[in-house]
């Protein structure tokens, strides 16, 4: 038995936002994860609210790092 699941359910997503901000080709993935039941039922956040604001960071991080 997990004695603190709060903490488990937090490095999940955690991991999921990293390999999504850090690994483009690990994207699809972590979208199917964001999108799936099983991120629905260990936590409350909205999957498409979190998979906007990746895409605004991401492109704010790709602007940053874009040569002009």
């Amino acid at each position: 038995m997990i004695e603190y699941p709060e903490l488990l359910v937090s490095a999940i997503i955690k991991r999921a936002v990293y390999d999504y901000k850090n690994y483009p080709k690990l994207r699809p993935d972590v979208r199917r994860f964001i999108k799936s039941d099983y991120f629905r039922s260990i936590t409350d956040l909205d999957p498409d609210a979190l998979l906007e604001e990746l895409e605004r960071q991401c492109k704010k991080m790709w602007e940053r790092t874009e040569y002009h």
